[in-house]
């Protein structure tokens, strides 16, 4: 997860944040979004003294299983806050995966051999992931608003203010010391900073080389192949668009930002 990399310089910097005169709403981090990635990122910074708010315009903990993986390096994670117990006692442990084709078997993996001491994969509904990180987070004197959305993002000095408001209708302001974006695919924080993601029906075009009209598609070993569409063929309609000029070293993939690498 990117953001666990930042949380050292984060949690060093917070008694520079505090006596900084731009936290007037008691919040240092705001976190928009309320899943999984918002829930673990608010437990971190909490748990190093950072003031910090999590807001998600949902009712609550979803009843749906989105994602129900729990890997062994997630695992590791979790223990080094304690978790991982309670996560144990709720999941299934997967220790073998095999894969099989028209009867045949493929492959037979032994999760054993991960290198963790967590050798096997946790099965755990998403709506017990996200009910065991919000007690982690209540615990550490944090609480979900639910029903507050993100409207709008206003960056000042020193600060960000952002504007939201609650299902009974009411506006205000939070400011912030740093606005965080865990609210998924279509992100309200991202919309504001001008990086929505482009969704093309499964398509992608990458210019390469400029001025002509290309799809991507993967190899079996997951190798990225691509084909300039030809003038007869129909994706050249509204699912691709023409590059431009000086658009070489970019590309527009389903669910990736077109942005550069750092």
């Amino acid at each position: 997860m990117a953001w666990l990399a930042a949380l050292r310089s984060v949690g060093g910097m917070s008694d520079a944040m505090t006596s900084r005169s731009a936290v007037q709403a008691g919040c240092q981090v705001l976190i928009v979004g309320a899943g999984p990635t918002g829930l673990m990122l608010a437990a971190q910074l909490l748990a190093r003294g950072v003031a910090t708010r999590i807001i998600d315009k949902g009712d609550g903990v979803i009843l749906q299983s989105r994602a129900i993986n729990v890997h062994a390096c997630t695992l590791e994670i979790l223990d080094q806050m304690g978790l991982a117990e309670r996560f144990i006692d709720r999941g299934q442990a997967v220790r073998r995966l095999r894969f099989y084709s028209s009867g045949r078997s493929l492959l037979s993996l032994d999760l054993a051999l991960n290198g963790s001491r967590y050798g096997y994969m946790l099965d755990i509904p998403q709506d017990c992931t996200e009910r065991l990180l919000r007690a982690r987070v209540s615990e550490l004197g944090g609480e979900v608003e639910q029903g507050v959305e993100l409207e709008g993002l206003d960056d000042k000095p020193g600060r960000v203010s952002a504007r939201v408001r609650d299902r009974a209708g009411q506006a205000s302001q939070i400011t912030a010391e740093y606005v965080v974006g865990c609210d998924g695919a279509h992100s309200r924080v991202r919309h504001e900073l001008g990086r929505a993601r482009e969704r093309r029906a499964g398509r992608a075009c990458l210019p390469r080389p400029p001025g002509r009209l290309c799809r991507r598609s993967r190899t079996a070993r997951g190798r990225a192949r691509d084909r300039e569409l030809p003038a007869s063929d129909p994706q050249r309609g509204p699912a691709a668009r023409r590059s431009r000029p000086g658009e070489g070293g970019r590309a527009l993939a389903p669910g990736r930002r077109q942005v550069n690498r750092r």
